[in-house]
């Protein structure tokens, strides 16, 4: 049986926690009722679904609940939408329709907060692309990237971080252009001091995502373990924010390869906006950057799964060549590296007796 006290999240919007009592989701259908005088019938016409809403009764604790009201008070009022977090679901964008704050005098310390939250549309039939990815990285996210930089301190936290960038972009980046600003970034003048590095963070974080293009470079971005927890908090967010530029950059053979993409963007997206949760209203500029960033990388991946081949099993009860398989089954010995590459086998001269292949 599920342990469902184990998996609930910690509620929030636009970072400012809260506790929840209850959320009541509505949604549904407009449907235009036509009827006739002196009829006996009647004709039901759907006009498209109704805009769903959100409504949230929340509830603040403890000796700050005075100042955390206020925080969330903050956050519904703030402009654009924000990332909203309840405890059975992982977070959406929602604008913030209404709110109304109750104290009573026999209950201090205890600050009942209930609004109601619109989700932003999905937009039907509208398709995001790299330029969206872009103008995220070069607007919101670079107007509020640098604020971190009153958080951080102690260069070495910085520096180890960077340490981690250049890594990574050192096996992906080819053009050599940009791996001299890469280097010049992350071991160089980017690391001159703590202001230096988070006004060129997000230029290094933007060459190492638009420079994977396949899927094996996107498997290249691999966490790592810091000695300290501000090292290890800020290469949460700088790791979502690579990892979420890089995944509708990668040419996804297969919807399989490009679902676990979007998962791994997903997870990590969501480690980041965690992090940024706690830095409180002062970054909440931040939180909603890197939330539009998540979210737009997940909707471009999910729409190339969509266009992407399928992928069958290959029962062969004896190891061939690959370019033999291909040709038996696509006619075309061409197309065996990518049954290489689907299959993720070292030896092509003998593939395995059973791999997953792409639909033919």
């Amino acid at each position: 049986m599920r342990n469902w006290a184990a998996t609930l999240r910690k509620a929030s919007f636009r970072g400012v926690n809260f506790l929840v009592d209850v959320d009541d989701f509505g949604g549904g259908k407009r449907i235009a009722r036509h009827e006739y005088a002196g009829g006996l019938n009647y004709y039901l016409e759907e006009m498209g679904h109704a805009i769903p809403a959100i409504n949230v009764t929340a509830y603040l604790l403890g000796d700050d609940s005075d100042a955390a009201a206020l925080n969330l008070q903050r956050a519904c009022l703030a402009a654009g939408p924000g990332r909203l977090v309840l405890p059975i679901d992982s977070g959406r964008l929602t604008r913030v329709e209404n709110f109304s704050r109750v104290r009573e005098k026999d209950r201090r310390g205890y600050i009942a907060f209930g609004f109601t939250a619109i989700p932003e549309s999905s937009q039907p039939g509208g398709v995001l692309g790299l330029g969206d990815i872009r103008s995220i990285l070069t607007g919101p996210l670079a107007s509020a990237l640098p604020a971190l930089s009153s958080v951080y301190r102690q260069i070495g936290d910085v520096i180890a971080v960077a340490n981690w960038m250049y890594s990574v972009g050192s096996l992906v980046v080819s053009d050599s252009i940009d791996l001299a600003r890469l280097v010049d970034l992350t071991l160089a003048s980017g690391v001159d001091g703590v202001e230096a590095f988070f006004a060129g963070g997000l230029e290094a974080s933007r060459i190492i995502g638009e420079s994977v293009l396949s899927p094996s470079g996107f498997e290249g971005i691999k966490p790592a373990r810091f000695e300290t927890q501000a090292s290890t908090d800020l290469h949460a967010v700088l790791d979502a924010i690579v990892t979420a530029t890089a995944a509708p950059h990668v040419a996804w053979i297969s919807r399989p390869q490009a679902r676990a993409a979007r998962q791994v963007v997903q997870a990590k997206g969501e480690r980041a906006l965690a992090v940024l949760s706690g830095r409180g209203p002062a970054h909440v500029d931040l939180y909603v950057a890197v939330s539009r960033l998540v979210e737009a990388s997940v909707r471009i991946v999910s729409d190339r799964a969509a266009d992407a081949v399928p992928v069958v099993r290959v029962e062969t009860g004896i190891s061939l060549p690959s370019t033999v398989i291909a040709y038996q089954a696509y006619g075309d010995a061409k197309r065996a590296e990518s049954l290489v590459d689907i299959a993720r086998v070292g030896t092509p001269m003998l593939m395995p007796v059973s791999f997953e292949a792409l639909e033919s």
